[in-house]
């Protein structure tokens, strides 16, 4: 099979995009992840660096922790710079661990987990991308927690 030179130019330059788009999805709010990094510190913003993305990172990640959302800080990427986002990250982790919302083990992190499921199966049975679909299943509170499950579980299959 001939493959012209065109073709092997637009398969490289996919093959490179999705190796420099892979590191989009970093999440040092994983378990095991050292929280002091490289800077020697215990958690906070690195020297020198504006701690506009720490501060917003805390407040994400309380609010996060309060609503009862799994502790994800990539889901909020978005409000920061890529150079940003492992400051950010070192808040989210902070201001998750202290929001009171008892570790993301309340009933916003049973309905992230149930909208899992649900998206999941509705994926698998060829259903469209519909969270709405099943609210009779979770309280109405709870339903954005249903809904970024339900996405991710989706997403998955």
């Amino acid at each position: 099979m001939k493959i012209s030179i065109r073709r092997f130019c637009i398969l490289g330059s996919v093959l490179f995009s999705v190796w420099l788009l892979s590191g989009c999805y970093y999440d040092p709010s994983v378990q095991n992840y050292n929280p002091g990094g490289n800077y020697g510190g215990g958690g906070g913003y690195p020297p020198g660096q504006n701690n506009s993305a720490y501060n917003s990172g805390l407040n994400y990640g309380r609010q996060d922790g309060r609503q009862g959302l799994s502790r994800q800080a990539s889901r909020h990427w978005y409000v920061v710079p890529a150079a940003s986002r492992e400051t950010f990250a070192n808040g989210y982790l902070a201001g998750y661990k202290n929001s009171g919302g008892g570790g993301g083990q309340g009933p916003g992190q049973q309905a992230y987990s149930q909208g899992l499921s649900y998206g999941g199966s509705d994926a698998r049975q060829g259903y469209a991308r519909q969270a709405s679909r099943h609210w009779n299943v979770v309280q109405q509170a709870h339903r954005q927690s249903f809904a970024e499950g339900y996405n991710a579980g989706y997403a998955r299959n």
